[in-house]
């Protein structure tokens, strides 16, 4: 009794879900015309629409015939490892009493197809060299980090380019771009070099950047340049307006305030022209500070100052570099 019971356990857990809800009559038909589209794509060499359809069928329906379309199609796309694993899953789905022939030479198409594809796939293997066997080296490849201890075990990849990037506390980074034919198992060398790499540029802070100098000092000559230009204008729109009051240099009263506030323009554009300058000159000091910056014992140093001077008829620019 207890062996009739065990087989009959596993028997349930290798079987379909049969409780599963059977796709309705819409389901089917929305999977019919997804089916459809793919082949069409498929045929027009248009292989991720293809795929983007067989998927939709293969989500509703789950059966042979779906599932080796979107394998196909993987195929043809050159991903080779997520077409082998699809077909397996089609080889393995259980055989179903009175089932359409159409599932069962999709089911018998799956394993041939799979079995074919085993000796396309290439093989890759990683060596890393110049550092020991306990160094903490991350390995990254097309972006997926490996565990070290399975470096040098021939990894399955798809065909085509890959990118291969190793790190290493201390060490210079180390980057490699190879490409893999199939069928091939190809043994790369990745050699880490003392150096320090980007963990020795974080310690030395932010030499070589852009003092904070350039973008104020640039930004002041920005905008009073804009200022000392709209009040020069105004200034002049208001000196007019005045002049044409005035007859043979003779103003009366009502001119006054035209000239007035022409006169007031006027010193406010000179002013505004002013600071645009003294934001240039800090903006230089900035560019000057920011190319002598290097990271050593430069000349300009951290205790470099500037400061802008103003007062009666003179204005300037006094620094520490």
């Amino acid at each position: 009794m207890t062996s009739i019971l065990l087989i009959t356990i596993a028997g349930l857990a290798t079987a379909p879900d049969v409780c599963a809800a059977e796709p309705s009559v819409t389901d089917k038909e929305t999977a019919r015309q997804l089916m459809d589209a793919g082949h069409q794509h498929f045929r027009q060499g248009r292989y991720d629409e293809a795929l983007e359809s067989y998927r939709g069928a293969d989500t509703i329906m789950g059966v042979a015939s779906t599932g080796l379309g979107v394998g196909k199609t993987l195929m043809q796309l050159g991903r080779l490892i997520e077409a082998r694993d699809k077909l397996l899953a089609v080889s393995r789905i259980p055989t179903v009493p009175g089932e359409s022939p159409v599932l069962t030479r999709a089911r018998e198409e799956g394993e041939t197809l799979q079995q074919q594809l085993a000796d396309r796939i290439p093989a890759l293997r990683v060596l890393i060299v110049g550092v020991g066997d306990d160094a903490p080296v991350t390995l990254r490849l097309d972006g997926s980090e490996i565990a070290r201890k399975l470096l040098a075990l021939p990894r399955r990849i798809d065909p085509g380019t890959h990118r291969i990037v190793a790190t290493c506390p201390g060490y210079q980074d180390a980057e490699l771009e190879i490409t893999v034919a199939e069928g091939k198992t190809r043994t790369v060398e990745l050699a880490l070099t003392p150096g320090g790499g980007a963990a020795a540029d974080d310690e030395t802070g932010d030499s070589g950047g852009i003092s904070p100098l350039v973008w104020v000092g640039f930004g002041i000559a920005g905008a009073g340049a804009i200022v000392g230009s709209v009040t020069g204008g105004l200034s002049l729109a208001a000196a007019s307006d005045a002049k044409d009051q005035c007859t043979d240099n003779t103003c009366p009263l009502d001119a006054e305030p035209d000239a007035d506030r022409s006169l007031t323009l006027a010193h406010a554009s000179t002013v505004s022209f002013v600071v645009a300058g003294l934001g240039a000159g800090l903006g230089v000091v900035g560019v000057i500070l920011s190319g002598t910056d290097d990271g050593s014992d430069s000349q300009a140093g951290p205790d470099a100052t500037v400061e802008a001077l103003l007062g009666p008829g003179f204005v300037g620019l006094r620094g520490r570099f």
